[in-house]
């Protein structure tokens, strides 16, 4: 994402045809990368469109961009080899079918978490808790006044300014629309496009008298650094042990022979840590499946198929309970229309799954 930003920003200033090409490049060989680099082709479109327009109309041109882009997902054909040659299974995944790996780059687990938030959610908590992670990660809190004066100051190259906040806006809004617990991962990259605004705002105040800021800056950084640290090495030690007293607590509670549905990390972590790692470990009678959905459930109490556990690698045996850690009561009608329903377990935070009707589950088939 950096040298793709900073060769495109070289383009814009100098012109040189060959910086826009090899940023497109870099671009490209990130399809192997990571899939918030998707939310940055809009404003590199735009970038083009501003600054060149006439590359759109130039076969040659668009040609050698359909070379990088065939270069790029050229990474992935060593899928097919491993379908061809490999084990069944592959990182954890099952590797029988090229489709079924090919889905997995394509997002396929991350998609069904897209655009998923009621437009009440984006008020009452996703953009609250946008505002609080810009506060609490590290110097992106103490930046947001100098990324403010980075954009006032870029106001006069309209292009330079719109292209970034496009890219900001786009990784941003793409990353917040996921319901995922890793959500602070995916907005590193709106970050770093703050920090070029922050830039940009620091050195426009760097000129005459108001270079005291360079004196004062690393002081305040330091200051913020250490607080930082501190109160997030806090939080996570009060995470890690809310955490660790939930997993003991499931797994006394699931008794022997059960699957596990965990509400995802980091209470899936620690289940494994005690399951397989170094903990209490070595249950064999108990198996967690992280990232589940109620077909996939349906067709294991149906004794149609086993889910694939990819960090135990393996398929749990059929006729265990099955037993869902902390499922909230609105999540109940999803499983209804598979036939699945829910009931008390042996501790307020589990609750068994059970095919409730044959005949909607044959319905279904």
């Amino acid at each position: 994402l950096f040298t793709t930003l900073y060769l495109l920003l070289l383009w814009e200033h100098s012109g040189v045809e060959r910086h826009l090409f090899a940023a497109l490049l870099v671009y490209a060989l990130s399809a192997g990368n990571h899939h918030t680099m998707i939310a940055l082709a809009p404003a590199i479109a735009y970038l083009i469109f501003a600054r060149q327009p006439a590359f759109f109309h130039s076969p040659v041109r668009l040609g050698v961009v359909a070379l990088f882009a065939v270069i790029g997902l050229a990474q992935y054909a060593y899928i097919f080899a491993i379908c061809r040659y490999a084990p069944p299974s592959y990182r954890g995944l099952e590797a029988q079918d090229p489709t079924m790996l090919l889905a997995s780059f394509g997002g396929q687990d991350v998609q069904r978490e897209l655009f998923t938030f009621q437009p009440s959610e984006w008020l009452t908590g996703v953009l609250p808790m946008y505002a609080h992670a810009l506060g609490q990660e590290m110097l992106v809190g103490l930046l947001l006044i100098p990324a403010v004066i980075g954009m006032y100051v870029l106001r006069r190259r309209a292009v330079v300014l719109t292209f970034l906040l496009l890219a900001y806006f786009g990784s941003t809004v793409f990353a917040l629309n996921m319901r995922i617990v890793d959500l602070l991962i995916f907005l590193i990259p709106g970050y770093m496009i703050l920090m070029i605004f922050a830039a940009r705002g620091l050195e426009s105040l760097s000129t005459g008298r108001r270079r005291i800021v360079w004196i004062l800056g690393p002081l305040l950084i330091a200051g913020y650094l250490a607080w930082s640290v501190r109160h997030d090495g806090m939080q996570q030690a009060r995470l890690a042990g809310k955490t660790a007293r939930i997993a003991e607590h499931v797994l006394e509670a699931a008794g022997k022979g059960a699957l596990l549905l965990s509400p995802g990390y980091p209470t899936s972590a620690t289940l494994w840590y005690y399951l397989i790692g170094e903990g209490e470990g070595q249950r064999k009678d108990l198996y967690v499946l992280n990232d589940w959905d109620p077909e996939q459930i349906r067709l294991y109490l149906s004794q149609a198929k086993q889910p694939y556990l990819k960090q135990q690698q393996l398929h749990p045996p059929f006729g265990l309970r099955v037993l869902v850690v902390g499922m909230h009561d609105s999540a109940r009608r999803p499983l209804q229309s598979y036939g699945l329903a829910l009931r008390p377990g042996d501790s307020p935070l589990l609750q068994e799954v059970y095919l409730a009707s044959a005949a909607v589950a044959a319905r279904r088939e």
